[in-house]
């Protein structure tokens, strides 16, 4: 529950704003099905640069992780210039930065498939169906996973169409927001 009262609307700037943004991510969306390679360059060029910064952030903090034994630290240092290669190979090659990221999409869609399987093999209460559903749809985002490893270019359409797709449903939802003057409703613990 909240104090304000119900009729309660923000203030003209915000739903302004709201509408502002709504009305890019929606431009956006259709840009990003109109010139896809500049999309995925994009989405490929942030990939590059957070892993290069993780990477500095892996290599530094096991330098100066005094605490950690020294297995840690190596372990800490070593991922951070594998991290740091991979984030600059991206940069210098993008079509090996666009497979890379497809990989990362497909390895991230597998471990989410197998960890689906297993807490759908291991649900002991519940309704039958929802154990069957969740054992379905670790099946289908298995499949998913091996045929992204397999057709590449398959990874990159998907990604492609997931990106679009939530780009133009946020602009959807803050364009309502900003005609409304009501936002989605947050959740609040308690």
């Amino acid at each position: 529950m909240t104090d304000e009262p119900a009729s309660a609307k923000p203030p003209g700037w915000l739903r302004a704003l709201e509408l502002i943004a709504g009305v890019i991510l929606i431009l956006v969306a259709f840009l990003v099905w109109v010139y896809p390679l500049v999309a995925i360059l994009a989405v490929e060029t942030f990939f590059a640069v957070a892993l290069i910064f993780l990477g500095f952030a892996r290599l530094f903090g096991g330098i100066n992780a005094k605490n950690l034994n020294g297995g840690l630290r190596a372990l800490m240092v070593l991922a951070g210039l594998i991290l740091l290669g991979v984030g600059m190979v991206a940069l210098a090659f993008p079509v090996a930065g666009v497979l890379t990221l497809v990989y990362f999409f497909a390895v991230a869609l597998l471990f989410a498939g197998i960890e689906r399987l297993a807490v759908g093999g291991m649900a002991g209460t519940g309704p039958a169906w929802i154990k069957y559903l969740t054992l379905a749809i670790a099946v289908l985002v298995l499949v998913i996973s091996f045929a992204i490893l397999v057709f590449p270019a398959f990874g990159l359409e998907l990604i492609f169409i997931l990106i679009s797709v939530q780009l133009l449903l946020l602009g959807i939802e803050l364009l309502a927001a900003g005609v409304t003057g009501k936002s989605i409703p947050c959740i609040s613990p308690g």
